[in-house]
């Protein structure tokens, strides 16, 4: 199980006399550059602190590299879905203060007034935990399947750990004059100032996570969240440093310090003299040799991939091999879906049997689907009784897995049964199916359309997109093994390319070895080289956009937009904008949703502003 722990960074100062004037300088000086989407009556650029992050992200590309020489960097874990997390962490976070600040004051001060630390912290968090996190949960969503339930947990966790770092804070304090409204300053209107820089001005408005003033000293703190890869850290780091001057240019106060709280999942780890006390067995291999055989290779997605194996170490104890929940992956297009339950497959030694659910449309024509690809597998049903008056037939253990399984929700009503894990029953008009040894593994790239009833019947596992350096990984390995010596950027180039989906990637490649071969010269395995593919071949960026890409940002350059809006804007069908163009564009930052529609990001106009020539 996954256990989120807390990296705590202090700016002090010194740490920002540091930094302070090269991100300032930087970000002052290109104001002009790309120009700012708003200005103030009197002409002044004006910023949220986000999209300052955004600009720095573009004018910075080597950033993170040389703000990481000033301290040590919260350790990255791309295992889950940090931006979900992140957000609702973020959300509830502010609720737990507010809770504070309000109606759960005088639980606070009630929980500080006890003597022993431990007390005090399980006081403060049961408070907390059942009159404001249990409503929260509810209403969020996050009870209705495992899945959710997994990052409901996790959050949690994280703010279990909060809660804990609060009262360890506060009990340094003198209680006597001790006010948790005052203590915790109020943010919930947005902070709009000013900020000075030389002879240069910009006006920068947002609202800090929280901010909070040590009445013994008189001291303010700013505290940031973040959670796991929410955001580049390096890049939080400088948001700080301008919410600083934020507070300051409001507030009319010295902000001595920050703290950058950042909450990292890793795995819960049993200290050594509590594994003697329960007899805990560590096997060797974690997972028998048979299941990491059949995910050998495969990367990215650890999380799920770790999800699969204990569900296959279990399956493959079973007689026959099943697994005993339905399994649906659920995710964008290129996440490797197929690839893994072809792994499934392969580990419980059964047919492999892939309809798509674009090929039927009610059960009947799904079964027959079934009965035409098992006869290809020489496989056969048995007699097993009567079942409604019907006879009842006996499937062969197999597993089915049916792609796009969101284009089921009409008639979803109609495969309850045939879902229910416990029966994986068929009734159809000669007869009546009985699938009770078959593994069922569906995938949907929007399992938001399908009714709570069928989505009850699975256990859900979230596909993250691919990183570049996953990807680019990838590619090496399928260098590698063609004996190609290529070196790590111009794989991370392909990578790109590729939109960061693995087997476009592949594909990309295939055509750089293609031309390689035809003309060495013109298209050798180096950073020259793929820049002659991207002109002459691909007619693509060095990012892998392709012309609709461009006129999607251009679309949404100067207001955001709707996806209606952009579709009658755009030369291609509205499917291409949600599962091709736009995914892509926010995966890179280029673009966002906002309440008022689709929008371009700082990193997106410097994209549009060093569009190639040849697009």
């Amino acid at each position: 199980m996954l256990k989120p722990e807390i990296f705590k960074l202090e700016i002090t100062a010194d740490l920002r006399a540091k930094l302070q004037e090269k991100v300032f300088r930087t970000l002052f000086d290109n104001i002009e550059e790309l120009p700012p989407l708003h200005r103030t009556r009197e002409g002044i650029p004006s910023f949220t602190v986000t999209e300052i992050k955004e600009r720095l992200k573009a004018l910075l590309p080597t950033y993170a590299k040389d703000i990481s020489q000033h301290f040590e960097i919260a350790p990255r874990n791309n295992r889950v879905d940090a931006l979900d997390i992140g957000n609702r962490l973020h959300d509830w976070l502010k609720e737990a203060i507010l809770f504070f600040r309000r109606e759960g004051a005088e639980c606070l001060r009630e929980g500080l007034s006890l003597p022993n630390p431990d007390e005090t912290y399980q006081f403060v968090w049961s408070s907390l935990f059942h009159r404001k996190l249990i409503s929260l949960a509810q209403s969020s969503g996050l009870l209705k399947n495992d899945s959710d339930i997994e990052k409901c947990d996790i959050l949690m966790e994280c703010i279990k750990l909060w809660v804990k770092e609060i009262c360890l804070n506060l009990k340094k304090l003198n209680m006597k004059n001790f006010s948790p409204s005052t203590y915790f300053l109020d943010l919930e209107t947005q902070l709009n100032s000013v900020i000075k820089f030389g002879n240069k001005k910009i006006h920068l408005r947002s609202r800090p996570d929280a901010v909070t003033l040590n009445q013994d000293n008189g001291e303010i703190c700013l505290w940031e969240y973040k959670y796991g890869n929410q955001g580049q850290y390096e890049l939080q780091i400088a948001q700080v440093l301008f919410y600083m001057s934020l507070i300051e240019a409001v507030k009319g106060v010295t902000c001595k310090r920050a703290i950058l709280w950042s909450f990292s999942p890793c795995e819960e780890i049993v200290p050594q003299k509590a594994r003697e006390d329960i007899k805990i067995e560590e096997p060797t291999p974690p997972f028998p040799a048979e299941v990491e055989e059949a995910f050998a290779g495969f990367i990215g997605n650890e999380l799920s991939v770790r999800k699969l194996k204990v569900k296959l170490t279990l399956a493959t104890k079973k007689q026959p091999r099943k697994m005993p929940d339905n399994i649906m992956f659920c995710g964008p297009a290129g996440l490797g879906k197929t690839e893994l339950a072809r792994r499934v497959a392969s580990c419980l030694e059964l047919p492999f049997i892939n309809i798509p659910a674009t090929s039927f449309s009610n059960l009947e024509q799904l079964v027959s689907e079934i009965d035409r690809t098992i006869r290809t597998h020489n496989l056969q049903t048995e007699d097993n009784g009567i079942d409604s008056g019907k006879p009842r037939l006996k499937y062969p253990p197999l597993v089915l897995f049916i792609d796009e399984a969101h284009k089921l929700s009409r008639k979803a009503d109609e495969f309850l049964n045939f879902f229910e894990p416990k029966e994986r029953r068929a009734v159809v008009q000669e007869f009546v199916g009985d699938f009770v040894d078959a593994t069922l593994l569906l995938a949907t790239t929007d399992k938001g359309i399908l009714p709570s009833a069928f989505l009850t019947r699975f256990r859900m596992i979230d596909l993250v997109p691919y990183s570049i350096e996953e990807v680019g990984m990838i590619i090496f390995e399928e260098c590698k093994n063609r004996k190609i010596v290529i070196t790590p950027d111009v794989c991370q180039g392909i990578a790109k390319v590729g939109r960061l989906v693995p087997r476009l990637a592949i594909s990309r490649m295939g055509d750089f070895l293609e031309h390689n071969e035809f003309k060495a010269g013109s298209y050798p395995f180096s950073l020259e080289g793929l820049q002659n593919m991207l002109r002459d071949v691909w007619q693509v960026d060095e990012n892998g956009l392709t012309a609709n890409d461009f006129l999607y940002l251009e679309c949404v350059k100067e207001q955001p937009r709707g996806i209606l809006v952009l579709n009658n804007l755009l030369p291609c069908k509205i499917e291409e904008i949600r599962n091709i163009i736009e995914p892509y564009l926010m995966q890179i930052n280029a673009a966002k949703s906002t309440k008022r529609g689709r929008a371009i990001t700082e990193y997106g106009r410097m994209i549009l502003k060093k569009r190639p020539e040849w697009m």
